[in-house]
């Protein structure tokens, strides 16, 4: 799998428990990114 090579890649790494409320102050992009996504399936679903 391509997670075999990925230990060669990445030498650390640290996770970072982050409270529900601050998710989207830690990495608004990712939380609008992924806040339209859902909006875009969800609408693809009831426009047939």
């Amino acid at each position: 799998t391509s997670y075999v090579q990925l230990k060669d890649i990445v030498k650390e790494h640290r996770p970072k428990v982050i409270p529900q409320k601050e998710t989207g102050t830690v990495l608004p992009w990712v939380h609008i990114a992924i806040s339209n996504a859902k909006r875009l399936l969800y609408l693809s679903r009831y426009e047939t």
